[in-house]
């Protein structure tokens, strides 16, 4: 005989109506005049008002360390991204390899993505692709192919921030793997970082770095940009269309509204625990295009959390 078994089901809507009108009731209550500021937390600025304008803080020098009219470069933070074909890739310095600083970097589009490399290898994928139709119909994505002879084609892979290409690499044979690695450089070397993952040869890579916050106006041109696109696709405006700006809008939405909403969470979690939150995550969504845009099913994406460094500071 099988033993009886209690199932309880939670209805979550009922739940948290149920545990806002307590808070409601306990504020009505106890704290009737209280702002939002008063439960989420604010600080005021103490006015102190001096009969006399001081020549210089009050505060006492303790140490005073060098004088720049910029910030040396061997005291930035930065970030290598190197996609390597082999160890003769890294030996003869053919490898993909671009440096830059995290304020450089912080909240735009970076895409690894691949190309064919040279003209002859863009001519084998587009004899594979189906013709334009006499009647001027649109190209249906059944009719795409759903393989490529990989073994007359070449990819090369191309960094581009913000569309624009960066770096460029070796070229290798499509499907092929090659090793994406990103370094996170510290000028103290104590939060030095190494991330590696294998990417493969035609697939697209959408990173993006959270260094303070996605600004609200990243956000808005973003969907401004999206909703052009869209509009183009929709009137068959297909001229200078690319998968950066296809592909890469779409990942890069993807990211930048995952950080935009963690963000707001921190920034009202960090009131209300009275902490400040210093974050600089990355996270990579992966897209295997092999070298064709298509209709995209929500199943292809993958998404990659591959840092996270958040110190969080009591405050004072």
């Amino acid at each position: 005989m099988i033993p009886s078994k209690k199932v309880f089901v939670i209805d979550t809507e009922q739940t948290m109506t149920s545990y806002q009108q307590q808070v409601e009731a306990y504020m009505t209550a106890n704290h009737p005049d209280a702002t939002v500021g008063d439960v989420l937390g604010k600080k005021i600025i103490q006015e102190k008002q001096n009969p006399v304008l001081f020549a210089s803080l009050p505060y006492h020098l303790v140490v005073k360390a060098g004088e720049f009219t910029s910030i040396p470069d061997n005291l930035r933070h930065k970030v290598t991204f190197k996609v390597l074909r082999d160890q003769l890739d890294e030996y003869s310095g053919t490898a993909l390899n671009y440096t830059a600083s995290i304020p450089e970097l912080a909240g735009k589009k970076i895409t690894l993505s691949y190309s064919p490399a040279t003209a002859n290898d863009e001519a084998v994928i587009e004899n594979y692709l189906p013709k334009p139709h006499p009647d001027g119909t649109p190209i249906q994505p059944e009719e795409l192919p759903q393989t490529l002879p990989a073994y007359l084609i070449n990819m090369k892979p191309e960094l581009r921030i913000d569309g624009e290409v960066k770096a460029t690499g070796t070229a290798v044979g499509l499907g092929q793997s090659e090793t994406f690695t990103m370094q996170f450089i510290d000028p103290s070397r104590i939060g030095n970082e190494v991330i590696t993952n294998d990417v493969t040869a035609g697939e697209y890579n959408a990173l993006v770095i959270d260094a303070l916050a996605i600004s609200s106006k990243r956000l808005t041109d973003l969907k401004t940009r999206l909703e052009t696109t869209k509009a183009r696709l929709e009137t068959e405006d297909y001229i200078d269309l690319t998968n950066d700006s296809l592909l890469g809008d779409l990942l890069f939405t993807n990211i930048a509204t995952y950080f935009a909403e963690y963000d707001i969470m921190s920034e009202i979690g960090a009131k209300t625990e009275s902490v400040i939150y210093h974050s600089k995550r990355l996270i990579n969504p992966i897209y295997p295009t092999h070298g064709i845009s298509a209709i995209l099913p929500p199943e292809s994406f993958q998404r990659r959390h591959d840092h996270d460094n958040t110190e969080v500071i009591q405050r004072g």
